[in-house]
């Protein structure tokens, strides 16, 4: 935890000697732009707890019009990045950032989106579950993760979807970065946990007036009445 005490430094992140030299850094590295298109969907599915915040959501490619970023050089990899279905709960920045000015969750939505599914891919290739459009990024470490939500930042930044923050930029990069971020990274059998459940994915669905399984189940009609889009980003 001793980084995220480095954020707080008795208050004052302006004085945080590692982590503004760390920012300053980032900042003149010039991350360079890619291209967003598509839609972006965030639908609410329950209250949070002490892991989850402000509750449980779920991140969903728009039918039609699947949220894309396609990266701004070659890498040698695929590089168009195409989401698909999973939990969130707004992002790879620790709830002690999110209280400061430039931390909104959803802010950052497709730059989160795509970052956290590439976690998600990652996990899902070393359980053995890869689906086709996760086995297109395998070559894709750490490191590559890191730059992608630098990129990423910088597109929203230039499209003008989001207003100029250096320091946001530095701090949601460094957090993304981080030890902690690390070891989600590496972790295992984590696949399943991370991908929507049959059930979750029934009530997507639902919502969205796709056509059901016939296996999904039931929901009581007050559950049914919560689900809802919070979120909704087109490009």
């Amino acid at each position: 935890m001793r980084w995220i005490l480095a954020l707080l430094c008795g208050g004052a992140l302006v004085a945080c000697n590692p982590v503004a030299d760390a920012a300053k850094e980032l900042n003149a590295s010039g991350a360079p732009t890619g291209e967003f298109s598509g839609e972006l969907l965030v639908l609410w599915l329950d209250d949070g707890d002490q892991n989850t915040g402000s509750g449980r959501f779920a991140f969903v490619p728009a039918p039609k019009a699947r949220l894309s970023f396609t990266r701004p050089v070659s890498t040698g990899y695929e590089t168009a990045i195409r989401p698909e279905r999973f939990y969130t709960d707004g992002g790879s920045v620790p709830r002690l950032a999110q209280v400061f000015r430039g931390f909104n969750p959803w802010a950052y939505g497709p730059a989160y989106a795509v970052h956290d599914w590439i976690f998600v891919a990652n996990s899902c290739r070393k359980d053995g579950k890869a689906t086709p459009e996760e086995a297109k990024h395998a070559e894709m470490d750490f490191d590559d993760s890191q730059q992608i939500m630098l990129e990423t930042i910088a597109t929203l930044m230039e499209n003008g979807a989001v207003t100029e923050n250096n320091f946001s930029r530095s701090i949601i990069t460094l957090a993304v970065g981080s030890p902690i971020s690390r070891s989600l990274w590496e972790a295992e059998d984590t696949c399943d946990q991370r991908r929507l459940s049959f059930a979750h994915n029934c009530r997507v669905d639902r919502v969205l007036d796709l056509p059901l399984d016939p296996d999904c189940p039931s929901i009581p009609k007050r559950i049914e009445d919560q689900d809802r889009i919070v979120t909704r980003v087109s490009f």
